[in-house]
């Protein structure tokens, strides 16, 4: 693997765009924690955050995305906790306080910052600062991850790929609202079902559109890993953790034209932009 130090300074070198969106996204990490510490919420780093802390020590160079992850159970906790004890810079992002938001997990968005995310996806959103993902592990069987993820991503991004194409009006807000409420309806059919069901995997919630699943006993009891110079939980067996999602080979680095960020311009502090 290339030395640690050629590839920082390759891709996100001190006071870089890149490496100052890094820190901006790592402030609100910090601020998370806080609050999951003093709640008594079992967080822990996971998906390329995870990848970077085990093979960088930190964020992946050349990544400009934060990702943690909660059980299912801890997950509405933590979301009543971030909305009381945020700071106001910081706004909580769900489909509930952003109608716009097709996603079933959480984000954490700094106000003070905008980004553009790529294919504009972020477009008709209420809050577009630098941000971490919050997921929520669930229980369930495959058959329900499948047909929830199909379902919305058909449904729910679907209806973001036409509304971003004109305005953002409260039209468009309600039906992607009216539409969520339903499809949540769906999830929780879907979670009695799978209730009945022994020895479900750990996905990333109904409708969350990832095929990715985890074991429990992988993940706890957790442990501590540098990240950034400071510890952060982590799953207990990183290994298996990192092996079901990024394959045996994950500590090597992928192809060069394979090292790509999600955003394509970042305003760092809005206040301080030039006007248009």
């Amino acid at each position: 693997m290339e030395n640690q130090e050629i590839l920082r300074q390759k891709y996100n070198p001190e006071n870089s765009i890149l490496r100052n969106h890094q820190m901006k996204m790592f402030d609100i990490l910090n601020i998370v924690v806080e609050i999951c510490n003093r709640n008594n919420i079992e967080y822990w780093l996971s998906c390329g955050t995870l990848l970077g802390a085990i093979r960088h020590n930190g964020f992946i160079p050349w990544d400009d995305d934060l990702d943690i992850e909660v059980l299912n159970r801890d997950y509405k906790k933590l979301l009543k906790c971030l909305e009381q004890e945020l700071p106001s810079n910081l706004k909580l992002q769900t489909n509930s306080t952003d109608w716009d938001y097709p996603a079933v997990y959480a984000k954490v968005k700094d106000e003070n910052t905008k980004i553009f995310e790529s294919n504009n996806i972020d477009s008709q959103y209420k809050y577009r600062g630098i941000y971490i993902d919050i997921f929520a592990l669930t229980p369930m069987s495959k058959f329900s991850n499948t047909i929830s993820t199909q379902t919305h991503r058909s449904i729910m991004y679907g209806l973001r790929a036409i509304f971003k194409r004109g305005k953002k009006n409260k039209i468009k807000s309600i039906t992607m609202r009216s539409c969520m409420i339903l499809l949540l309806s769906f999830y929780n059919i879907l979670k009695l079902i799978d209730n009945l069901i022994p020895n479900k995997k750990l996905y990333y919630g109904y409708g969350a559109a990832y095929p990715e699943n985890h074991c429990y006993n992988d993940i706890f009891p957790l442990k501590q890993h540098l990240f950034e110079n400071k510890l952060f939980n982590i799953p207990n067996n990183t290994n298996k953790y990192l092996s079901d999602q990024f394959g045996n080979d994950y500590m090597n680095l992928p192809p060069e034209d394979m090292r790509r960020t999600h955003t394509d311009k970042i305003i760092l502090d809005i206040k301080s932009a030039p006007k248009n």
